[in-house]
C-alpha cells in the first residue's frame, strides 16, 4: 500500500514539474526572442526594412516561434520606425485535455538615419 501511496505522490509532483516547465517554456522563447529583436533591431548591419524583417524571422524559425511577415509591421513616425510584432503561443496539458493561449507582443524603435 506504501508503494502505491509513493508511487502516486510521484506521478503527482512529476506531472507539476513538467505543466510548470512547459508553462515556461513560451516566456523563456519570448525573452530570448525580445533580446534578439533588440539587437536586429537597433543593428547598424542591417539597412533597410525588409532585411530587417528577414532577420526577425529567421531568429523566431531558430527559437521554433510560429511567425509569420503578417505578424511583423513597420511604421514611420519622424525620427524613428516602430517595428511591432505580434504572435501567440499555446500551451497544451496532458490528461487535462485544457489549451492555453498566451498573447505575446514586443515594440521596438529605430532610429533613422539624418543625412
Amino acid at each position: 500500500m506504501r508503494s502505491i501511496i509513493f508511487a502516486l505522490k510521484l506521478f503527482i509532483a512529476g506531472y507539476i514539474i513538467y505543466t510548470a516547465l512547459l508553462f515556461a517554456l513560451p516566456f523563456a522563447k519570448f525573452k530570448i526572442y525580445e533580446t534578439a529583436v533588440k539587437k536586429i533591431v537597433t543593428s547598424e548591419k542591417l539597412s533597410s526594412i525588409d532585411d530587417i524583417k528577414k532577420s526577425l524571422l529567421n531568429e523566431a524559425l531558430d527559437l521554433a516561434i510560429d511567425i509569420t511577415p503578417d505578424n511583423i509591421t513597420s511604421e514611420d513616425l519622424e525620427s524613428s520606425t516602430k517595428i511591432t510584432i505580434n504572435y501567440q503561443s499555446e500551451v497544451k496539458l496532458p490528461l487535462l485535455k485544457k489549451t492555453y493561449i498566451f498573447n505575446h507582443n514586443l515594440i521596438q524603435f529605430r532610429v533613422k538615419k539624418e543625412n
